[in-house]
């Protein structure tokens, strides 16, 4: 009883924190950077509640537990943002308290208050348990079935093994992502069927993670490497000096490279044949036998896995659209190639380690931090890893790495984590040693925890991290939202980007195109083509912001798609409004015209920006003696021209700039000249010789562009361009 009462008061206290730490997320604001992934699921729960129906109605890539949810949980309780995040900080709270009681079951109170107290300070799930994504509901299903996994190999009773697939295949209702330890899982549960199949894969998850296997790979590296040097000697080409690499340490950047993966793995298999006198052709011939041989149980093992899903994903998925397993699975499936998750999963690590940015690595402390003192306890203390929980974190291991296509990322990756974390608090506490120095490391590892939580959630909103975040979201959608207001624009027709920013303003937009990630990316749709869709669907007016020009310079299918389509938006379109921030967050309304113009204007930065065939050229903004309003810049159509207002930290002027043949003008009655700051150095030119200075109007020659400037006086200044006078006139020559 006492125990039982230490057990609870703890798991208060761990609650307690788990509660304190998420409210405190949950209310911290949006992020443009990141809440392109929230608005699409709320959104879409929100179209769902209108009678729309996923993949028939509106494309979307996941299966459709979490977005029914979600759906039911907004028509409960209220259609906000905020009572969206609600629903993934009661999963969380749901996965402390099933966290608990798994460790209770495998071995005590003590396992039970680590384990989910470690879940409590995972700094990564502080941040899933705050959003609007489906991680947590992935998280409480991945707890919730190693529970009934440990009760399975306590008890010996079928039951738990059937139900503890039941709950994996109803997470992968929810999000692929769990599909690798749900195999795994099945995998390890069907060689427990079999005492020989069992012995077999034991000796496997031993040898993995003997302490030996250091050494093995760190011979493995050596002999690599020097296979490199010896391939680049003898055959100097550039084809193999891109293909051979030692994978890990350098990026794996187009497939070829795979070759050398192959060699890696090869070259580390003939090592831990040696090390551990291995003999296993046998041994692979004899379980290829006894696995055919155990089909009854493969099958009924199989079945509750499918009935998982199929409770699910039959009626709201399959049944709906024909579409849906290729919305859901084999788009999906093609997004990441295979074996190259963990070379480059470690190349990430040491990237943001050199590249002085270790913040980014935040999600794997937790980890790392169980892995040292695992290590520690073991220079001086013997202890045996749980057999059931080894074989099943070794199958993750080779699921989640060397199968699945899931891209290398902790919050990807967290089922197969979960099971390290119990595997090496279990292991840890079995060790031999003296009770006060496990009470001290667990203090010293929840200390460092909370401390790195409380940096995250102070430093991360105010921008000081890098981790992207965006401190101007809320003000720029509300911005938005009062222009439209104020000019009685309907908010019918719309599109938005970042769907985001259609949920919170309510736009009504059409439900198919709402992921538009998924369209560019997943199905390649390009900008123009999806522009074009757009205006099929009779959408009058486009809002781009700060996420589009983000992802915009990913990877090169995502650079050309949205670069398409935003460039496209300002070469037939008309600006309507637009606000932007030094710090780089940024929102425009375009209203979907029919024009055709070389030179387009917006804001971007703080300050006004001109593109010339779609490319930005530069960006200006007022002077006023030794003030610059550089800050903020917010433009709005009125009439046919558009009021301007710059800002300073602590001051604005009013500008007025107007549309005119071949380019626009700018009038800033209060300010003394311009700045205008270029991409790459500008040629000044006056009657076409280069110059330093010009009266009047100069023309510009940068990056395969010319344009006219005119202003009392023209001065280049490396980079910059300055131009006396409160009027500026930008004009295309051809």
């Amino acid at each position: 009883m006492e125990e039982r009462k230490k057990g609870v008061m703890f798991l208060s206290v761990i609650l307690a924190y788990y509660l304190v730490t998420r409210l405190w997320g949950i209310s911290s604001g949006m992020n443009a950077y990141m809440d392109y992934d929230e608005g699409t699921y709320l959104l879409m729960a929100r179209m769902i509640n209108h009678g729309h129906l996923l993949y028939s109605d509106i494309y979307a890539v996941h299966p459709p537990l979490f977005y029914y949810l979600l759906a039911l949980w907004l028509r409960l309780f209220g259609d906000t943002y905020v009572i969206g995040r609600l629903l993934s900080l009661t999963f969380g709270l749901l996965s402390v308290i099933v966290a608990y009681f798994t460790g209770k079951e495998l071995r005590d109170w003590k396992l039970g208050t680590a384990f989910s107290a470690l879940l409590a300070f995972d700094p990564l799930m502080i941040h899933m348990n705050t959003v609007v994504y489906h991680e947590s509901s992935i998280e409480f299903f991945t707890v919730l079935s190693l529970y009934l996994f440990v009760r399975y190999f306590k008890e010996k009773r079928p039951l738990f093994a059937y139900l503890s697939l039941f709950a994996a295949g109803v997470g992968s209702a929810s999000k692929f992502t769990i599909l690798p330890y749900l195999a795994a899982l099945y995998l390890v549960l069907l060689l427990a069927t079999d005492e020989r199949l069992w012995s077999y894969t034991s000796g496997v998850s031993s040898v993995l993670f003997s302490p030996r296997q250091g050494g093995v790979i760190l011979l493995s590296y050596l002999f690599m490497a020097a296979l490199v040097v010896v391939a680049a000697a003898l055959f100097p080409s550039n084809v193999v000096r891109d293909t051979l690499i030692v994978p890990g340490l350098h990026p794996i950047t187009f497939l070829d490279q795979r070759i050398s993966v192959g060699l890696l793995l090869i070259i580390w298999g003939v090592l831990v044949i040696y090390a551990f006198r291995l003999s296993y052709v046998k041994k692979l011939y004899t379980s290829i036998v006894l696995i055919l041989k155990r089909w009854r149980e493969a099958f009924l093992l199989a079945s509750f896995v499918i009935l998982g899903k199929a409770l699910v994903e039959l009626p709201l998925g399959v049944l709906v659209s024909t579409s849906y397993m290729n919305q859901t699975y084999f788009e999906e499936g093609s997004r990441y190639p295979l074996l190259i998750n963990l070379f480059n999963l470690f190349t990430g690590v040491l990237s943001n380690l050199r590249g002085s940015s270790p913040e980014f690595l935040y999600s794997y402390t937790p980890l790392l931090l169980l892995i040292a003192l695992y290590a520690f306890f073991r220079l001086r203390h013997r202890t045996s890893l749980n057999t059931p929980l080894a074989n099943l974190a070794a199958a993750n291991f080779f699921f989640y790495f060397f199968v699945a296509p899931v891209l290398p990322n902790m919050r990807f990756l967290y089922p197969m984590v979960l099971v390290f974390y119990l595997l090496l608090l279990d292991s840890i506490m079995g060790f031999s040693a003296p009770k006060r120095k496990f009470l001290a490391s667990f203090t010293v590892l929840l200390l460092a925890l909370s401390v790195l939580d409380v940096g995250f959630m102070a430093n991360m909103p105010a921008g000081k991290l890098s981790l992207a975040w965006e401190p101007h979201t809320k003000s720029l959608r509300d911005d938005l939202g009062v222009y439209l207001n104020s000019h009685n624009i309907s908010r019918v027709n719309f599109y938005s980007i970042n769907p985001m920013t259609a949920y919170y303003l309510h736009l009504i937009e059409p439900p198919y195109y709402v992921d538009n990630f998924g369209l560019l990316y997943l199905q390649g749709v390009s900008g123009v083509e999806f522009l074009n869709a757009l205006r099929k669907e009779n959408v009058s007016r486009v809002v781009v912001g700060t996420w589009a020009y983000a992802i915009s310079k990913g990877d090169a299918t995502l650079m050309r798609n949205y670069g398409e389509l935003i460039s496209a938006l300002r070469n037939t379109s008309t600006l309507e409004f637009a606000e932007s921030y030094s710090d780089g967050g940024v929102i425009e309304l375009y209203r979907l015209q029919n024009l055709s113009r070389n030179l387009t204007f917006s804001t971007f930065g703080g300050k006004l920006s001109i593109f010339i065939n779609g490319t930005r050229i530069g960006l200006f903004h007022p002077l006023t003696g030794n003030r610059s309003f550089g800050e903020r810049t917010v433009i709005s159509k009125e009439g046919s021209g558009y009021n301007v207002v710059f800002y300073s930290s602590n001051d604005s002027v009013a500008c007025t700039l107007l549309p005119l043949d071949r380019g626009f003008s700018l009038e800033c009655p209060d300010v003394d000249g311009f700045l205008i700051e270029f991409q790459k150095e500008p040629v000044l030119l006056s009657n076409g010789i280069p110059v330093k200075m010009a009266r009047n109007s100069a023309l510009v020659a940068c990056l395969g562009a010319s344009f006219r400037i005119c202003g009392e006086k023209i001065e280049i200044k490396g980079d910059s361009i300055i131009v006396k006078g409160n009027v500026l006139g930008v004009f295309l020559t051809y």
